[in-house]
């Protein structure tokens, strides 16, 4: 469907994956042009790896909680303690 110089389509169900989606025109003709682009679409349906915190116990107010994690690509880790949030926290190692 073409809508302002937009369009979209829906595939049936796709498995997980990388696909190559082409975008061609051609005019009355018979020319036609299409798209270069590649790896347009990735369906990722796998979770990732579960965290896990390092238990304590402490009289300090200002702990170091740790624990580990393994990040994929464009995977980022958030900590919450109480209502404090850190967003993008560095894994190492």
């Amino acid at each position: 469907a073409v809508s302002g110089g937009s369009w979209s389509v829906s595939p049936t169900v796709l498995a997980e994956g990388s696909y190559n989606v082409t975008a061609t025109v051609t005019d009355r003709a018979g020319n036609s042009v299409s798209d270069v682009s590649t790896g347009e679409l990735v369906i990722d349906t796998t979770n990732p790896s579960v965290p896990t915190v390092t238990a304590q116990i402490t009289n300090d107010t200002t702990p170091i909680v740790s624990g580990t994690a393994v990040l994929g690509a464009g995977e980022v880790l958030a900590v919450t303690v109480g209502t404090q949030v850190f967003n993008n926290v560095a894994v190492s190692g």
